[in-house]
């Protein structure tokens, strides 16, 4: 059986993120976070040669920022972001880009709604 997308991105996340097991949660922690993050949804879609949007990309990342936790006890910081990103200004057929890519995660509702609302 092959790995589901979130799987990949998960194991990836997560030797990634190993650098900050045992940080304190500060600000600077969290904007480090967010940035690796994000570049490595950029990396991922790169070399996969993926197009999405900027707003597309930083919504998937966003969504995984806000799942992570801090040495499992913490919860990240919403308020790193001056604005976040919104599903109404991605269009239709990229939602269903991530909806299918994530089917079967929690993030996936978000995207299924807006879907549903715009039919």
């Amino acid at each position: 059986m092959s790995a589901t997308f979130h799987e990949v991105i998960s194991k990836l996340l997560e030797s990634k993120l190993a650098k900050f097991a045992g940080r304190d949660p500060s600000t600077v922690t969290f904007v480090e976070m967010y940035q690796t993050i994000f570049d490595s949804f950029v990396e991922l879609f790169t070399e996969s040669k993926i197009e999405i949007t900027n707003e597309s990309m930083n919504w998937l990342a966003q969504s995984y920022y806000d799942a992570v936790s801090i040495n499992n006890t913490h919860e990240t910081d919403p308020n790193i972001f001056t604005q976040r990103a919104k599903l109404d200004n991605i269009e239709t057929k990229e939602i269903a880009l991530l909806a299918t890519m994530l089917k079967g995660t929690p993030f996936v509702a978000p995207l299924v709604a807006t879907i549903k609302k715009r039919s």
